[in-house]
């Protein structure tokens, strides 16, 4: 994962970097760090953890969408 694939996979959760941030425990300075390739990460780490997040706001969305 590059810091573009990050990015570009923030935006299509529809999350901020400060949303982003509060979901991974870190603070939105280190998203914009690892964004702007300013600091290494780890990408298979943050690919896991990415992973987990969309299915987490996947299954947020199915439980909105049934109780409508």
């Amino acid at each position: 994962m590059t810091p573009a694939n990050l990015k570009a996979r923030r935006l299509a959760l529809g999350l901020s970097q400060t949303r982003l941030a509060e979901r991974l425990g870190v603070p939105q300075s280190t998203i914009w760090r690892w964004e702007s390739a300013t600091v290494p990460f780890r990408p298979h780490i943050l690919e896991l953890a990415l992973d987990g997040l969309a299915l987490h706001l996947e299954r947020e969305g199915h439980k909105k969408g049934r109780k409508k």
